[in-house]
């Protein structure tokens, strides 16, 4: 799918049984730094340049809404993750309008991969509000 990109990641033990806790982020720009002279040639503004503009979270899926500082284009981004183990993980999604965080526990055993594939999506508009692109955003997700 065309606003869709996919990520597989696996754990595996290979000689103890442990607990594992894989943490799953979709976070905005750092903090912004000072830059001196023409800010085309750096990485980083005088300010910061998306706004939080509201947040969807449920499970293992988080959606940020934000808005551009100076143009007013409005933007959501999405995450939402498969898993794919026998092992019963435990779920909890701490995400806020900052940042996207999803925590997958589960007691790991040798031998017995922990598996999940994230999903990603991204919708941007000079038009559109914030929440017709979350809602955009979690239609692309389910998709998956």
């Amino acid at each position: 799918h065309r606003h869709v990109a996919a990520i597989d990641y696996e754990v595996t033990l290979l000689n103890a049984e442990a607990p594992i806790v894989i943490s799953s982020e979709l976070v905005y720009q750092a903090e912004s730094r000072e830059s001196e002279g023409d800010q085309r040639g750096s990485r980083s503004f005088a300010y910061r340049v998306l706004q939080p503009d509201g947040h969807r979270a449920k499970d293992t899926q988080a959606v940020l809404q934000s808005v551009t500082r100076t143009s007013g284009m409005s933007l959501a981004c999405g995450m939402h993750h498969d898993l794919c183990c026998q092992l019963n993980p435990v779920i909890e999604n701490r995400s806020t309008a900052e940042r996207g965080r999803v925590l997958i526990s589960v007691q790991g055993q040798v031998g017995e991969p922990v598996r999940f594939t994230k999903f990603l999506t991204y919708h941007a508009s000079r038009s559109a509000p914030t929440e017709e692109l979350a809602e955009r955003a979690e239609r692309a997700l389910q998709r998956e």
